[in-house]
């Protein structure tokens, strides 16, 4: 199956003066937010909340969302943080835990119009992943761009580099439309099943490792945003947010901007 994305072509906004259309830029923000419980085992939404407003994104990809399971009070995260930072959200389960459900979330400043999850291909032993697909249109685009959040297996390599050629698949296609991704690879730059990704999306921090994990001392990466196709975006900025107590990991902060 695949995801039917729409042209982000940003028509019908004000023209720069060399008579094309001016550059959009985006903040994108990828966390885990490990349902919220930090390095000193407190569950705290607002917490989590803070570190993302403190860095005014437009789109978040989040990981380790709860949505009504016991260990969390029975909060559905996804809406609660959508509600502490005023943003839209949406939710995507990857499993069933703790009489509720467990996955993936989205947030938007803009209405999403579209949202969608697909479970990835997972050996049986392990725990089953997923991606969610969603479209919003940033203001000065004529349609909206596809934003998406994943959690890859830390189980294996095998299942990252099958569940990577299923994200290909899904969101595949040589043309032009616009996609973000964002989410916990569960490998470093450099692994096997980055390299495969690679091959078609571009890293925003493909300049160097930009650490992540673990949060209290950062020694390695595995939280990412890439894009495709390439030369869609130019990278503006990329960096880990100094939140080192809300989650077992630091948030990643890039942003790009339009080139076309």
């Amino acid at each position: 199956m695949h995801w039917v994305a729409i042209a982000f072509l940003g028509a019908g906004c004000a023209t720069s003066p060399s008579g094309g259309v001016p550059p959009i830029r985006l903040r994108i923000l990828t966390y885990n937010i490990r349902h919220g419980e930090g390095l000193d085992g407190q569950v705290d939404l607002g917490r989590v909340a803070e570190a993302i407003l403190h860095a005014s994104p437009d789109l978040v990809a989040l990981q380790e969302v709860d949505r009504r399971t016991k260990r969390s009070g029975g909060v559905d995260q996804a809406a609660e943080l959508g509600r502490l930072t005023r943003m839209n959200s949406a939710f995507g389960k990857a499993i069933a835990h703790s009489d509720g459900e467990y996955g993936l979330a989205v947030l938007s400043r803009w209405p999403i119009e579209r949202a969608q999850t697909f479970l990835l291909p997972t050996d049986p032993k392990n725990e089953r992943r997923a991606v969610l697909v969603i479209e919003a249109r940033p203001p000065g685009a004529r349609e909206p761009l596809v934003f998406i959040s994943t959690h890859l297996s830390h189980e294996t390599v095998a299942d990252r580099q099958t569940q990577v050629e299923a994200i290909d698949r899904l969101l595949g296609g040589r043309d032009p439309l616009l996609r973000i991704l964002g989410g916990d690879l569960n490998e470093v730059p450099g692994g096997p099943a980055l390299k495969k990704l690679e091959a078609n999306w571009t890293s925003a921090t493909a300049s160097g490792p930009m650490f992540t994990f673990p949060a209290k001392e950062p020694k390695k990466q595995i939280d990412f945003v890439l894009f495709r196709p390439t030369g869609r975006l130019r990278v503006v900025e990329a960096r880990v947010l100094e939140e080192e107590t809300a989650s077992d990991h630091r948030p990643l902060l890039v942003v790009v901007e339009t080139s076309d």
